[in-house]
Order: C-alpha cells, then sequence, then structure tokens
C-alpha cells in the first residue's frame, strides 16, 4: 500500500517510533527496578526535552530560511503567512544547488543549534551539563576556575 507522504514524514514516524519505545523501556525498567526513575531523573529528562525542542525549531527555521532553493521553490514556510524574501537579505541566503553552498550551511546551523542548545541547557541547570564541563576541563578545552595562586616568594 502506497500513502504518496512526503519524505519528511518518515523522519517524523522514526523519531514518534524512537520516543514511544524510550517511553516503553522506561515504564518497563521501572517496574524491575522502581527506585531508578525519580523526580529528580524526570526533570532532567524534562529540561533537556525543552533545550532539544528550542534549538531543534531554530534549525528548521534557520534552513528555511537561509535557503535560496526553498524561497526559489515556494517551499519555505514565511510563504504560507505571505512573507517574500525582501532584497536585503538576500545577501544572507545560500543556493543550495551548489554543494560547498550545501555544507556550508549545515555547518553554520549545526554550530548555531548547538550553542543554543547548550545555553538553554545551562540557562535550565542541566546537571549533565557540569559532567560535560569537567570533561573540556581534561581536554583542556576550557581552563579550570578555581586554579590555586600561590604567592611569589619573599
Amino acid at each position: 500500500m502506497v500513502f504518496k507522504l512526503q519524505v519528511w514524514t518518515l523522519a517524523l514516524s522514526f523519531s514518534i517510533a524512537a520516543l514511544f519505545q524510550a517511553i516503553l523501556l522506561l515504564i518497563l525498567v521501572n517496574k524491575r527496578l522502581p527506585d531508578l526513575v525519580n523526580r529528580k531523573m524526570s526533570l532532567s529528562f524534562l529540561k533537556i526535552g525543552v533545550a532539544s525542542s528550542i534549538s531543534g525549531s531554530l534549525i528548521f527555521f534557520l534552513l528555511k530560511v537561509l535557503d535560496r532553493s526553498a524561497w526559489d521553490k515556494n517551499l519555505s514556510f514565511l510563504r504560507w503567512v505571505g512573507l517574500k524574501l525582501p532584497t536585503s537579505f538576500q545577501y544572507f541566503v545560500l543556493d543550495t544547488r551548489y554543494t560547498l553552498n550545501l555544507i556550508l550551511l549545515t555547518v553554520l546551523v549545526a554550530l548555531i543549534g548547538l550553542l543554543v542548545y547548550l545555553l538553554i541547557a545551562w540557562l535550565l541547570k542541566v546537571e549533565e551539563m557540569s559532567i560535560l564541563k569537567k570533561l573540556m576541563v581534561k581536554i583542556k578545552i576550557l581552563k579550570p576556575l578555581s586554579e590555586t595562586i600561590t604567592p611569589p616568594p619573599e
């Protein structure tokens, strides 16, 4: 049976299935180990979900706005609400029919999405951010904040 759906529905169905599977596995694990899932863990999942949803929405928005071929083919969601590509903005829009532009757009949007996710997770005080910070200090990306300063000898 052919449903004739758009290709994005494949990603949506995969995401829904993965979410359903995670919830089902969490319920099954909670039956065997009732103390494992607690309020602290649930709150952490909620915070991470909020941060990823906001970051993912921003990535989607940026990909549609900064993609010239989406504007040319009337695929940009902004056209659905009656907006047109401003002429002063067209210098920031990349024509993704070319490989280099597509790679540039992907890297740019991914970096912005990552930074936004990290910022929101930090603002929401996600505990796992401390693990990331320790890892970055260990591989010398960040300097430790509490370095001991010894006075010079007299």
